[in-house]
């Protein structure tokens, strides 16, 4: 067994976590985010000018090609099935109710875009 796998049976199966599950839900929606993504855009625009009319531009165009290259090709090249499927021969697994995607697992989407504007963010 995979060190990847044996800990995700420790961390999803044996301990379950199913205090967090609440929390998780809340953290990975993103209307809830929503408000403060806006008003950070409208902070670099306003307090940048330009150079925040910039920024926002290239996350705009930025985020959605890092979305689209780690779900369109590198999830398929990877091909790493999501633990929640049965095709994982992961048994017992706790989703909480949250549907289980029939795409890949690895890399995660939401890691690339976080990954892509935090990388432009510094840089700039």
């Amino acid at each position: 067994m995979n060190a990847d796998v044996a800990l995700f049976r420790f961390l999803n199966i044996r301990l379950g976590w199913d205090g967090l599950a609440p929390f998780m839900k809340v953290m990975s929606t993103l209307e809830y985010f929503l408000p403060v993504l806006l008003i950070l855009v409208a902070w670099m625009i306003l307090r940048d000018g330009r150079r925040g009319r910039i920024t926002v531009l290239a996350l705009l165009l930025l985020i959605p090609v890092a979305d689209q290259l780690s779900s369109h090709v590198l999830k398929p090249w990877v091909g790493r099935v999501r633990p929640c499927r049965a095709e994982a021969g992961i048994e017992g697994v706790k989703t909480h109710g949250a549907r289980c995607s029939s795409r890949g697992s690895f890399p995660s989407s939401h890691a690339a875009n976080i990954g892509a504007a935090a990388l432009l963010l510094g840089w700039r």
